[in-house]
């Protein structure tokens, strides 16, 4: 009887161990197939996340923009990443830009009530445009980050307010260019300091307040009149003087005609003197050279000579030779025996 349990106790163990190497088998089988499921779903899970997560890691800045790299959870900034400029860029799903404007920016400033250096107030519209510097934009973040627009503005018409009383009011309308460049040296160095450049600025309206005009042109009425009040004097005075001058040149001019009149009767007279002279010098010396030639030595006969030749030149006698009666007739006179 023993032997038949002995025999029959081996063969349930036999069993219990084969049912048991079953199971385990059916076991590991089971698990290797939960296992390449759970792989397989990971996989499909990895894929999924990264077809959703991939696109949004990419941030697309404009070109028209600067930006800093900024986590979309805590919100915080991330300037050792630098300046990025337009395009797109792999930030990772968490991040965002912090974005500032790289194109230009324009600022109109209407209704400045600007005190000219004559004390009167002037109404102003002043437009200008700026650039923000793209080395700068990490700078500028951490001292005023997106409130630099007003602080830009604020400053910019600061510098206009002052450098508009060195001027007088007829500046803005005479002066207009002059003006300009002196506010856009005025803002480009003011608004400098807040990492801005500024390309160029324009001065459009000018308004003078009409009691400040009416007195503005009381005041050039008044100005007028005092000039023309002393343009008169000053013409009556040049008039006066210019009377006075012509009066001494024609006093002057006739003074010389009289003098060059007297002096040239004089000189006339003297040469008329001097040809009496000469020709009376001229005539003595003929006759003496005409008395020793014929030998005439009488006086009276010399006298005769001499009056004969006088009566020739004067054209008052004629004398005849060659007839045996010798005379000389005077202008009708009888003859002289």
């Amino acid at each position: 009887m023993a032997a038949p349990a002995a025999a029959g106790t081996g063969r349930n163990a036999q069993g219990t161990h084969d049912i048991e190497s079953g199971f385990t088998s059916k076991m590991s089988e089971g698990t290797k197939v939960c296992l390449s499921s759970a792989g397989i779903c990971t996989f499909l899970i990895g894929c999924f996340l990264m077809i959703i997560l991939l696109p949004l890691s990419f941030v697309t800045l404009d070109y028209t923009e600067y930006g800093l790299a900024q986590r979309r959870s805590s919100g915080k900034v991330y300037l050792d990443k630098g300046v990025y400029y337009g395009g797109r860029h792999f930030l990772g799903p968490d991040f965002v830009f912090r974005r500032f404007p790289a194109d230009a920016q324009f600022v109109q400033l209407v209704q400045i009530d600007a005190v000219s250096a004559d004390k009167l107030d002037t109404i102003i519209d002043v437009e200008f445009a700026y650039f923000l510097v793209r080395d700068e934009i990490i700078a500028l973040k951490l001292e005023l980050d997106q409130s630099y627009d007003q602080v830009i503005s604020n400053t910019a018409l600061a510098a206009i307010k002052n450098t508009a009383v060195t001027f007088n009011t007829a500046d803005y309308f005479l002066n207009r260019t002059l003006i300009e460049a002196s506010f856009y040296a005025a803002v480009t160095s003011s608004v400098r300091q807040y990492h801005a450049v500024v390309p160029y600025i324009f001065l459009s309206a000018v308004t003078i307040p009409s009691q400040v005009s009416g007195k503005q042109l009381a005041t050039a009425i008044q100005l007028q009149n005092n000039a023309q009040q002393i343009y008169t004097s000053q013409a009556a005075v040049i008039r006066a003087t210019t009377n006075q001058l012509v009066n001494q040149i024609e006093n002057n001019a006739t003074l010389l005609i009289q003098t060059a009149s007297a002096q040239a009767a004089q000189v006339v007279q003297n040469a008329h003197t001097n040809a009496t002279n000469t020709v009376q010098e001229a005539r003595r010396s003929g006759l003496a050279y005409y008395y020793s030639t014929v030998n005439i030595t009488l006086p009276k006969h010399k006298a005769s000579l001499d009056y004969i030749t006088t009566l020739q030149q004067a054209g008052q006698a004629a004398l005849h030779i060659g007839y045996q009666t010798r005379f000389i007739s005077t202008g009708g006179s009888a003859p002289v025996p």
